[in-house]
């Protein structure tokens, strides 16, 4: 019989379980260094959720090496699932917590995460951390920030609705951005907001402009 050929991974691997990944090829590469199906051994790689690309390569004279390009995680995606930077969905054992929740209709993944990116990119910085982003069926976009407003948009006209929004977030002083409750600019023109009052046992209260 041959002997598998001394198997190598390379890549920085910071998610994938690489003891898991090693168990997965290895019995790919047991018809030895010549008659090993490289192929076989690139599908075994590619099963493993935390890997987006892997390439085999033979190393003479025996060892064969396991290129591996780890997802980057960028978002969770509905339940139990995640997104990577290319807006591709996938399913690894444990989901990371700490990332944002985007969800929206069946095959609307790339949308919603599109409509991530271009958000978060237009905001710079300025807003708190985002914890949700939610697309409805209606194509009705919603926001929501750790310890800040809920913003709702139509997706359709989605930047040019959050260029308003944050014309006047940047306009409010800190108190002001603490109190603002929601924010709703599916409107021609303005907006509707919820402040919270800041008068002690007053009620919130909510504006249009």
């Amino acid at each position: 019989p041959h002997k598998p050929p001394p198997l190598t991974l390379e890549g920085e691997l910071r998610q994938t379980d690489v003891a898991a990944l090693r168990d997965a090829v290895t019995p790919y590469a047991a018809a030895g260094f010549f008659g090993v199906d490289v192929g076989a051994v690139r599908r075994a790689a590619m099963r493993n959720p935390w890997v987006g690309d892997a390439s085999v390569i033979r190393r003479w004279p025996s060892t064969l090496v396991v290129r591996v390009v780890e997802r980057q995680a960028a978002a969770r995606w509905g339940a139990g699932a995640m997104l990577d930077k290319s807006g591709d969905v996938f399913h690894p054992a444990a989901i990371r917590e700490d990332l944002p929740l985007l969800s929206g209709p069946q095959g609307s993944a790339r949308r919603v995460f599109g409509l991530y990116t271009d958000l978060e990119t237009a905001a710079m910085g300025r807003l708190p951390p985002l914890r949700s982003l939610e697309l409805d069926g209606r194509g009705v976009l919603r926001l929501g920030y750790l310890d800040g407003p809920r913003v709702t948009l139509r997706a359709e006209t989605a930047l040019a609705q959050w260029q308003r929004f944050l014309e006047l977030w940047t306009a409010l002083d800190a108190v002001q951005r603490g109190t603002m409750q929601s924010a709703d600019l599916r409107y021609a023109a303005g907006m509707a907001v919820r402040w919270q009052a800041v008068e002690p046992g007053a009620k919130s209260r909510e504006q249009a402009g």
